[in-house]
C-alpha cells in the first residue's frame, strides 16, 4: 500500500512539474508573439516604403497552427521562411522550437520592446529600391550566386530614438533560408545555423554601439571580406558583433567556430592591409598591421597582397580585443559558467546608456559584469562561503585574451582604460591576489599551451564555489 502511495505521489509531482513547465513555455511563446511583428514583401524590386501596414503577416493564425492566405505561406520560394515562422511562433506540436523561443525572449528582454521583421521573396534576381533600403534593412550580398546576387543577407539595426515603442528592424530573405540550397548560405546551411543568425541579428536591434570616435574614414570592418578570424580596425564593431554571436551561441554552437580550439591550434588571424596608416584619414590606433609590426609580432604564412596573417598566440592582449570571436566566446562562457543568460541581459540593461556614449563600448559592460558577479552566490555552496564570482569573470577575460593579463597594467591595456579610473578597484585587485590568478595558472601549469575550459575555467568555478 505504501509503495502504491509513493508511486501515486511521484506521478502527481511529475504531472505538476510538467504542467508548470508547459505554462512557463507558453508564457515565453506569448511574449515572443507579442514582441515580434512580421512583414512580407513579395516583390522587393518594387517595395513601397510608405505603406508597411498592408504588408503585416497574420502571426496569430500561424501561432495557433493555422494557415494564412499569403505568399509567404503558399509560395515554394518561402518554405524556409515558413519554417522559421513556425519555430518562432508555434507550440511544439505545430513545429515550434521552445529552446529558440526562450533564447529569443531573453534577448528581447534587453529593451522589452517590439521588433519589426521584414521577410523578402528575394529568389528572383531583382534589386530592392534605394528608397526602401534608406528606411528598412535589405542587405544585398554580392557573394551569392550570380542568379541571385541581389538577395538579402540577414541584417538589422536599432532605432537611435530610444523613446519609441519599437527597438529596431531585421531584414531576412527567402534565399538565405531556402532549404533547397544546403551549404550555399555562406556556410550557414542547417536550419539551426540560420536561426543562430536570426538571434545574432535580433541582438543588433537591442543595442546601440557607436563607432570608435577616432575611426575617421576607416571602414569599421576593414577593406576585405568580413570573417570570424579577422582583426577589425574598430574594436567597438568587434564587440558589437561578438555580443550578438554570444547570445546566438546559447542557442546553437557551430563546431567550426570555437575560440578555445583556435588557441589550441594557434590559428592564423587575418588583418587587412590598410593604406596610409598613421595619417589623419587612417589613425594609428586602427592600423593593426603597424601596431603588430611595432610589437615585433612575426607575419605568419598564408597572407596575400591585401591581407596579412598572424598566429593567434603571438597577438598582444590589446590587439586581440579587435576580434569579434573573442567577445563571443568570452561572453558565452560568462553565461555558461554562471548558468544564466539573464545575468548578461541584466548587465547589458544596467550599462546600456553608458555603452552608447563610451569610447570603448565593452568597458561599461565589463564593469557591470565584474560588479554584479562579486555579489553572486551559489545556493548549493557551503554555508558562509564568500562570494568571489568577480574573480571568475576576470579569469574568463584572461583566458580568452591568451593568459597575457599578468598585472593590472595589462588589464588597462586590454580594456583600453586605466583601471584606476574604474570604480570598486578592489574588484580588480582581487584577481591578482594569492588566491586569484595564481590558482588558474596552477591548473594549467602542466600544459601551459593547452586551452581547456573543463580543466581550467570549470575547475576555477568550482574552487570559487560558483557552482
Amino acid at each position: 500500500m505504501l509503495k502504491h502511495i509513493f508511486i501515486l505521489c511521484f506521478i502527481c509531482a511529475f504531472q505538476a512539474q510538467a504542467k508548470a513547465q508547459a505554462g512557463y513555455e507558453e508564457t515565453i511563446r506569448q511574449y515572443v508573439l507579442e514582441k515580434l511583428r512580421f512583414f512580407y514583401v513579395d516583390a522587393p524590386g518594387t517595395a513601397n516604403p510608405s505603406n508597411i501596414t498592408a504588408l503585416e503577416i497574420d502571426k496569430v493564425t500561424i501561432a495557433q497552427g493555422g494557415n494564412i492566405a499569403n505568399p509567404v505561406w503558399t509560395s515554394a520560394n518561402n518554405d524556409g521562411l515558413k519554417t522559421m515562422l513556425k519555430r518562432l511562433l508555434c507550440d511544439s506540436v505545430h513545429g515550434g522550437d521552445i529552446l529558440l523561443q526562450g533564447r529569443v525572449a531573453n534577448v528581447l528582454l534587453i529593451t522589452d520592446k517590439k521588433v519589426l521583421v521584414f521577410l523578402y521573396n528575394d529568389m528572383p534576381n531583382v534589386q530592392c529600391p534605394q528608397t526602401w533600403k534608406n528606411q528598412h534593412p535589405y542587405c544585398e550580398n554580392g557573394n551569392y550566386e550570380a542568379a541571385h546576387n541581389k538577395a538579402s543577407w540577414p541584417c538589422a539595426f536599432a532605432y537611435r530614438d530610444t523613446t519609441l515603442p519599437t527597438a529596431g528592424e531585421i531584414g531576412i530573405g527567402a534565399y538565405f533560408f531556402n532549404p533547397a540550397r544546403p551549404g550555399t548560405s555562406g556556410g550557414w546551411s542547417a536550419t539551426d545555423d540560420k536561426m543562430h543568425v536570426f538571434i545574432h541579428e535580433l541582438v543588433h536591434t537591442q543595442l546601440i554601439v557607436e563607432n570608435d570616435p577616432t575611426l575617421g574614414t576607416v571602414n569599421k570592418y576593414g577593406t576585405g571580406g568580413h570573417s570570424f578570424d579577422e582583426l577589425l580596425p574598430s574594436k567597438n564593431t568587434a564587440f558589437n558583433e561578438g555580443i550578438a554571436t554570444a547570445f546566438a551561441l546559447r542557442y546553437h554552437r557551430m563546431s567550426w567556430n570555437n575560440m578555445t580550439d583556435w588557441f589550441n591550434t594557434n590559428r592564423s588571424m587575418i588583418v587587412d592591409n590598410l593604406t596610409v596608416c598613421g595619417t589623419a584619414t587612417n589613425p594609428p590606433g586602427h592600423c593593426l598591421q603597424t601596431r603588430l609590426s611595432n610589437a615585433a609580432v612575426p607575419v605568419a604564412a598564408g597572407g596575400s597582397t591585401t591581407q596579412q596573417s598572424y598566429l593567434l598566440r603571438d597577438i598582444p592582449e590589446d590587439i586581440i580585443m579587435h576580434n569579434e570571436n573573442m567577445y563571443a566566446y568570452m561572453l558565452y562562457e560568462y553565461m555558461d559558467q554562471f548558468r544564466s543568460e539573464m545575468l548578461l541581459v541584466r548587465n547589458v540593461k544596467a550599462s546600456q546608456s553608458e555603452i552608447k556614449r563610451a569610447s570603448f563600448a565593452f568597458v561599461p559592460l565589463f564593469k557591470e559584469m565584474v560588479k554584479s558577479t562579486k555579489r553572486y552566490t551559489n545556493p548549493t555552496a557551503p554555508a558562509a562561503t564568500p562570494a568571489r564570482g568577480h574573480v571568475l569573470t576576470m579569469s574568463i577575460l584572461d583566458y580568452y585574451t591568451g593568459f597575457k593579463m599578468t598585472n593590472l597594467g595589462k588589464l588597462s591595456g586590454i580594456i583600453y582604460t586605466d583601471y584606476r579610473n574604474l570604480p570598486d578597484q578592489q574588484n580588480y585587485f582581487d584577481y591578482f591576489s594569492p588566491t586569484g590568478r595564481q590558482e588558474i595558472l596552477r591548473y594549467r601549469a602542466a600544459t601551459p599551451n593547452v586551452w581547456s575550459v573543463p580543466q581550467q575555467l570549470d575547475r576555477f568555478a568550482t574552487y570559487l564555489h560558483v557552482r
